[in-house]
C-alpha cells in the first residue's frame, strides 16, 4: 500500500477513526476555514499544492488538509478537482480518504 515510489508498508491493522460527518461543500468561502481549523505543519507537497496537518476547532478532530494553488491550475484541472472533491464527499470506505468539506477562497 502506498503511492508510486513510496518506501513506507503498512503492517499492521488499520486505527479506529472516530466516526465524523462530513460538512456541506462551502463555496467562495472567504476565510471560513480558518475560523473552522488550526492549520499545522505540513505534511507533503505536490504539483499544485500541498497538505497541512489541521484541527478541526470544535471538534478537536485532526485531518489531514489539501491546500491547493488555483493560480497554477487551469480551468479544466480546476474543474477536475471539484469532481474529484464531489466523488469523495459520497465515499464512505475505510480505506478510502474520506473528504469532510472544500473550501473555495479567493485568496
Amino acid at each position: 500500500m502506498g503511492c508510486i515510489g513510496s518506501t513506507t508498508r503498512f503492517t499492521g491493522e488499520m486505527p479506529k477513526l472516530p466516526q465524523s460527518k462530513p460538512s456541506t461543500f462551502i463555496a467562495d468561502s472567504s476565510n471560513v476555514f480558518k475560523q473552522q481549523y488550526r492549520i499545522g505543519k505540513e505534511i507533503g507537497t505536490g504539483a499544485f499544492g500541498e497538505v497541512r496537518g489541521c484541527v478541526h476547532i470544535e471538534t478537536k478532530t485532526q485531518r489531514a488538509v489539501k491546500f491547493m494553488n488555483k493560480s497554477q491550475m487551469d480551468e479544466k484541472e480546476i474543474s477536475e478537482c471539484r469532481n474529484e472533491f464531489q466523488i469523495l464527499a459520497k465515499l464512505n470506505h475505510p480505506n478510502i480518504i474520506q473528504c469532510f468539506g472544500f473550501y473555495d477562497e479567493k485568496n
